[in-house]
């Protein structure tokens, strides 16, 4: 030990590193969930049937899960282009640590994810989620993008 009497360890330096370190993971899992939630709103929206455009255009992504959006019985319905671009814009503007939602209010949407069409299978959000899911262990291990 008397070998060691001399050396001081710059902890204030240590602490900085480690701050730093800190703040640029919470700063990569805040743009993972972004990019996720939004790849997700992207694939359920365009594998949502379309009749009138009611229900796919009722997609949305929220930071409050009680939020009553907007629903809309008549149309025209924006397209899945601009429903996306909502979702993004919702991501850009959540803070970090805030949950979001996948949010669907219109009335039929249950009947259409178990399958109450024939024009598209059912299960269009569970579907995304469960690949999703696959995808982004796959991501996180490896860190970066397999798709």
């Amino acid at each position: 030990m008397a070998g060691l009497a001399g050396i001081k360890p710059d902890l204030n330096g240590f602490r900085r590193r480690m701050d730093l370190l800190n703040l640029s993971l919470k700063q990569a899992v805040h743009r993972l969930a972004g990019e996720t939630a939004v790849e997700l709103l992207t694939e359920v929206v365009n594998s949502t049937p379309v009749d009138t455009g009611r229900a796919r255009a009722g997609w949305r992504l929220e930071s409050c899960p009680d939020s009553p959006g907007e629903y809309t019985a008549e149309g025209p319905f924006p397209g899945p282009d601009e429903t996306i671009e909502n979702g993004s814009r919702v991501v850009e503007r959540n803070p970090p640590g805030q949950p979001l939602f996948l949010i669907n209010n219109t009335p039929y949407i249950v009947g259409l994810e178990y399958g109450s069409t024939r024009r598209a299978p059912a299960a269009m959000a569970g579907t995304a989620l469960a690949r999703l899911a696959g995808s982004l262990g796959k991501r996180t291990l490896r860190g970066g993008d397999t798709r």
